[in-house]
């Protein structure tokens, strides 16, 4: 890694408050089926396989509770990621290694990021940090004074320190490990411009090399990208690419209300044609039923559940929200 790359993958996972402890074992909720919708099986190439077929129907009283009249009554059928062991999983069925992204940014992947550790009791490393948590704009850029708060984000400006096992205030890392209590990996490169990867090293000289970008070890972890699916990493290699290359299990975070279904089945497509597998999306805002379970269908994907906004967001109030929403045993 060229200058500014310090500090890479293999440091040490640490918890908020030190060492972290080995990570228990997954807890297993009972079934909440609200706005879950179509499962199918996906043989990589975004067909459904031969093993397709009708299982457990959702719970429609409790979407339609919930306001989520179409999610109702879709049939829900295990998605097994064109044959093997279910997506996430190794041959013993311990492994859950999942890659977090999104049809864009500030839709929800970091919170999202920061339930699913907390569900499961996975580390978290997030491999590329440009600007810091929520794209905040900085002094160099907008005129902003260290301490005051930006107009565009309301978050505080933060100029870039030096790489360390501490995660940084304001950075993604940091935020996941208050919401979460999750252990975390240091960053393998840290860059102060809130821009896209790419221009952001480019502005400071740094030279990503997408090859040593490697993920940590362990049977549990999420991993976070920056960004959206095609949001580049240096001018030859969108994170797209580095997904395929890695071959860990997607979970795709996307928007519910106007616009999302174009933007979810291209970058839905974006990872197909790349041939990553996809686990599943998870969805962040109020209730569209209509948007959810359309995107489940035509982009023969699983819909794992969906995040709602939270009057307040903390560790028990994102746990809580999690349990109701998802299924540790999809995740596991």
């Amino acid at each position: 890694m060229a200058a500014g790359g310090a500090a890479g993958p293999g440091g040490t996972v640490r918890g908020p408050n030190g060492p972290a402890p080995a990570a228990g074992a997954v807890e297993r909720q009972p079934d909440r089926a609200a706005d879950r919708g179509t499962r199918c099986r996906d043989d990589g190439a975004g067909r459904a396989g031969a093993g397709a077929g009708p299982g457990c129907a959702g719970d429609p009283a409790a979407d339609r509770a919930r306001g989520d009249l179409s999610v109702a009554g879709v049939v829900d059928a295990e998605c097994l990621g064109g044959g093997g062991d279910p997506p996430g999983r190794g041959a013993g069925g311990a492994m859950a290694r999942f890659v977090i992204t999104g049809t864009g940014t500030d839709v929800g992947k970091t919170v999202f990021a920061a339930g699913l550790c907390g569900m499961t009791g996975a580390a978290y490393w997030k491999p590329v940090q440009s600007g810091l948590a929520g794209n905040v704009p900085n002094a160099a850029l907008t005129g902003d004074a260290p301490g005051q708060h930006s107009a565009c984000t309301g978050r505080t400006p933060t100029t870039r320190a030096a790489l360390t096992d501490v995660a940084q205030p304001g950075s993604d890392r940091a935020e996941v490990e208050q919401l979460s209590g999750a252990p975390t990996h240091p960053e393998a490169v840290m860059l102060r411009e809130p821009l896209s990867p790419h221009r952001a090293a480019e502005l400071e000289g740094v030279e990503i090399d997408a090859e040593a970008l490697t993920p940590p070890p362990g049977a549990r972890l999420v991993i976070e990208g920056a960004g959206g699916v095609l949001v580049p990493l240096t001018r030859q290699i969108l994170f797209a690419d580095l997904f395929a290359r890695w071959q860990i299990p997607v979970v795709l975070v996307c928007a519910t209300g106007l616009g999302t279904i174009s933007h979810s089945l291209s970058a839905i497509e974006a990872l197909r044609a790349r041939g990553v597998p996809i686990h599943g999306v998870a969805f962040a805002g109020d209730p569209n039923g209509d948007n959810m379970a359309t995107i489940g269908q035509i982009g023969r994907v699983r819909v794992l559940g969906r995040l709602p906004h939270l009057a307040r967001l903390d560790r028990a109030a994102l746990a809580q929200a999690m349990r109701d929403n998802f299924r540790a045993e999809d995740f596991a």
